[in-house]
């Protein structure tokens, strides 16, 4: 291994990508940090030979696969089976790298350990990177990284800086997901590596109607909404309550909020749902306390009257036993009848919460659809 200047594959996607391609094949070429190979894969393109013009132009400076179109997963992966690197960078062939991307983050990964990933800004445009606007991203503990990729869909896949060793571990992309494949892998790989954040300017990202997730919409957001309930099946209590600093009905509250405003209703139904779960059981402890505690005085107070009644036999006052022996049994019944009330009285706090949680979701489910033609939700 080189420890001063790791050689990093920046690899490069593209379906159809004649109108630019070369924009983002040349932004990586300009890399100030030299120790690099471009690796386009070519994901079975039909536009009548353009694209692989383009990547064929470049002769010896990039390494050009071709293969059958199957998403951009398969030739991400195919491209990560190809890379030589320690590191994998991934630039789609329709955005930018500024020119000191990969340098900034050698420089940065030097800094930590090898179960590191380095995830940064970026600028969105449309036509010219220079009329762009800035997306700033939290630096937050490691711990907290997969709870902030279940409510916000807000960092960007090319700006990573991913070790080759993390692949080996956790496996690449997932080719059964069309437009998720990046969100669904980066969760899996924080299981073990720590996501750091580099709070500079690395990407500039090209929004454009042919773009996957704009001409894959319904796909996107069926994909995105299953991915998110996933994501919060899969979140370790200790995840939530940490990153929140909430107790975990409320934290899953605040995931159902944030579901429910980028319009992934069946994540916003099961995260509601877990707070109900959580809200019962809460109740249900609190009875179990509570009842435990009751036990455990009684039972105190039929220890006492047993030696009492005891001390009695022993005298001959068998009257006096009779009744101090009886007094246990009476306060056990006594006990059942409190018991079967608590208990019907936790049942009637359940089913009323039920009610209102329900009532909750249905108002708030009524007023997504109302204005849903005013939101504008992307992952």
């Amino acid at each position: 291994m080189n420890i001063n200047k790791p050689l990093v594959s920046i690899i490069i996607p593209v379906f159809n990508g004649a109108d630019y391609l070369s924009q983002a094949i040349d932004s990586a070429l300009e890399q100030t940090y030299q120790n690099i190979e471009i690796i386009v894969v070519n994901d079975g393109s039909n536009d009548q030979g353009a694209t692989e013009k383009i990547a064929l132009s470049y002769g010896t400076k990039i390494f050009y696969y071709e293969k059958e179109n199957g998403g951009v997963a398969t030739a991400l992966n195919l491209g990560i089976s190809k890379m030589k690197g320690e590191y994998f960078s991934w630039l789609s062939h329709d955005d930018l790298y500024t020119p000191d991307k990969i340098e900034n983050q050698i420089l940065e990964m030097s800094q930590y350990d090898d179960k590191t990933i380095l995830y940064s800004d970026y600028k969105v445009f449309e036509k010219d990177p220079s009329d762009s606007y800035e997306i700033q991203l939290p630096s937050l503990p490691p711990r907290d990284f997969r709870y902030w990729i279940t409510i916000e869909n807000s960092l960007h896949g090319c700006t990573l800086l991913i070790p080759k060793s993390a692949f080996e571990e956790h496996g690449s992309f997932n080719p059964n997901l069309k437009t998720t494949q990046d969100y669904a892998l980066w969760f899996n790989l924080a299981k073990t590596y720590k996501f750091i954040h580099l709070p500079k300017i690395t990407v500039f990202a090209r929004s454009h109607p042919n773009q996957g997730s704009i001409s894959l919409s319904s796909i996107a957001k069926r994909e995105c909404d299953t991915l998110i309930k996933n994501f919060i099946d899969h979140l370790e209590r200790d995840e939530i309550t940490c990153a929140t600093k909430k107790d975990l009905k409320f934290s899953y509250i605040e995931i159902a909020q944030s579901c429910v405003k980028r319009g992934f209703i069946d994540a916003y139904v099961h995260a509601n749902e877990l707070a109900f779960q959580q809200e019962c059981e809460e109740l249900i402890n609190d009875f179990i306390d509570q009842l435990e505690m009751t036990h455990f005085s009684k039972k105190d107070l039929k220890c006492n009257y047993q030696k009492l009644a005891h001390s009695y036999l022993k005298k001959g006052l068998m009257n006096a036993y009779v009744r101090e022996n009886a007094f246990p049994f009476q306060q056990s019944l006594a006990q059942l009848q409190h018991t079967q009330a608590q208990l019907q009285q936790t049942q009637e706090q359940l089913s009323k919460y039920q009610n209102h949680i329900l009532i909750k979701s249905l108002n708030k489910m009524r007023l997504w659809y109302r204005t849903l033609t005013c939101t504008k939700s992307s992952f």
